[in-house]
């Protein structure tokens, strides 16, 4: 009789080795067994096949008659060995081969492409897409008015009356004061911004300016870095945001008349007059008369005429 291993399907012939992909477990066999699906046999004249184990993989797939059986390699698994190996999804790696599952990248570190070895650090400026969560698959810079110190934090807003133009960047420091005359009133700005003159800054010479207001009227500021003044006696200022007052002429008054801070100019209307816009528009005495608007005095009246009051 054939022993195990052998076969032989014609009494005439010699006994034959059972073929790579096949076995024979007992004596007397006229043909041999094929490899169930994930098992294989490489050599011929076998008694049995080997099981392939999880993370690897047979030549055959779910079919019979595998001869090989191998490992999948790094960056890939297979949880049976009749299915073939898989990459790795994104967010997930794997360093050793005859694998049955990947591995999780972890927090800080990320990986946006299949079938990878390994993760790649997120470095600090930069932070990943799932923050202090595994399987990040994405690592961005922090953009330009924000930063992060660690990756596995959200990028933060420089805070307001500072700025940073810089991409990627990794400490607070990089937020730089606004100038003095300039001001940022807006977290995470990428630049500050001019107060125009006749505006003043809330720090005036100082840095880090958060606010741009307008001189009021009946004040002006030369620039914006000094405090907004009030006009001087005689003069006015009726819009706001500018940076010199309005002379009042004579024959007209100030609301304020002899005070600063005037924010109008009031024509003396006929009949009164005034020297100067200082003083209140007076009424002509009597014997005089002004029969214009906006004069300095009044005008005697002839002999032999009279006034209408």
């Amino acid at each position: 009789a054939c022993p195990s291993g052998t076969f032989s399907n014609d009494s005439t012939t010699a006994c034959q080795p059972c073929a790579a992909g096949t076995y024979q477990g007992a004596s007397g066999q006229t043909s041999c067994t094929a490899c169930d699906p994930g098992t294989y046999q490489g050599d011929t004249g076998q008694t049995q096949c080997i099981a392939c184990d999880p993370g690897s993989v047979t030549d055959t797939y779910a079919e019979e008659r595998a001869t090989e059986c191998n490992a999948c390699p790094v960056g890939k698994f297979s949880e049976i060995s009749t299915d073939p190996c898989q990459d790795c999804a994104v967010g997930t790696y794997q360093v050793d081969i005859g694998q049955t599952q990947c591995i999780a990248c972890s927090a800080g570190t990320y990986q946006g492409d299949t079938g990878q070895p390994s993760c790649i650090a997120c470095d600090p400026g930069s932070v990943t897409d799932t923050y202090a969560e595994e399987r990040a698959i994405e690592c961005n810079a922090c953009p330009a008015g924000k930063f992060s110190d660690d990756s596995t934090t959200a990028c933060q807003d420089c805070p307001i009356g500072t700025y940073s133009d810089v991409v990627g960047a990794n400490n607070a420091e990089t937020c730089t004061a606004c100038p003095a005359g300039t001001y940022s009133e807006s977290p995470g700005s990428i630049l500050c911004i001019p107060c125009p003159n006749g505006s003043i800054t809330n720090t005036l010479t100082e840095t880090n300016a958060t606010s741009c207001s307008a001189c009021p009227t009946g004040k002006f500021s030369l620039t914006s870095t000094t405090g907004c003044q009030e006009c001087p006696a005689g003069t006015y200022q009726d819009i706001n945001g500018q940076t010199r007052c309005i002379f009042c002429p004579d024959g007209y008054m100030t609301n304020t008349r002899e005070y600063t801070g005037a924010t109008t100019c009031s024509v003396c209307p006929v009949g009164k007059y005034s020297p100067t816009s200082t003083t209140v528009c007076q009424d002509c005495v009597a014997g005089t008369y002004q029969g214009d608007t906006g004069q300095t005095q009044c005008i005697a009246c002839d002999p032999g005429s009279v006034t209408d009051t």
